[in-house]
């Protein structure tokens, strides 16, 4: 009976110092829904877009009118950062309040555990003293066959405005590897003109 007491006691607490380092739902930062909120506001107060495009050292700049932007498709890959799915809580490890070592903003920080799999391998939000003042999100995105391999860094940029956080700006940095092809990468970054 002693011996059993003393497995129980051994199981459980192994079992809570695992669950510490894991993601629950109540932890889970949702980009989904911050990029339906952003769309919105957007259209809302026709915000432009000045979109610049680099490819093989060629530049292309283009300025979008608020009629001429969709901010639905502007914003698309973004929801692919996206790990509040309920099959990837124990996916990810947390680590929060770590300073920026290149600026005052704090990082909640999203680690894809060794041994899962999921294309977000890593999720990085910036915040200025708590996360309603929200700067930055930056996340890799990765997704591969044996014929190609891709990789995505993506950015979020952030500002205050009377009192509420509205997106300033975005970037992609893709990585395309295909067989027997040189990697393809292209920049595409985009300013918020309000």
């Amino acid at each position: 009976m002693r011996y059993l007491v003393i497995l129980l006691i051994i199981v459980l607490t192994s079992c809570e110092s695992h669950r510490q380092n894991q993601v629950e739902s109540s932890q889970v930062f949702v980009i989904d829904s911050l990029i339906n909120k952003e769309i919105n506001h957007l259209a809302q107060v026709n915000a432009q877009l000045k979109k610049k495009v680099t490819y093989k050292e060629q530049e292309e700049v283009v300025k979008l009118n608020s009629g001429e932007v969709n901010w639905s498709n502007e914003l698309a890959v973004f929801r692919s950062m996206d790990i509040s799915k309920p099959s990837l809580f124990d996916a990810y490890r947390k680590s929060d309040e770590i300073r920026d070592s290149v600026s005052n903003l704090t990082i909640m920080s999203f680690q894809l555990n060794e041994g899962e799999i999921s294309p977000v391998k890593m999720l990085n939000v910036y915040y200025l003293n708590d996360i309603t003042s929200l700067k930055k999100i930056t996340a890799i995105v990765s997704s591969g066959t044996m014929l190609n391999d891709s990789k995505r860094e993506l950015e979020l940029i952030f500002d205050q405005k009377q009192g509420q956080t509205i997106l300033t700006g975005y970037s992609i940095l893709t990585h395309d590897k295909q067989l027997f092809k040189e990697i393809v990468e292209v920049i595409i970054e985009g300013e918020v003109l309000y």
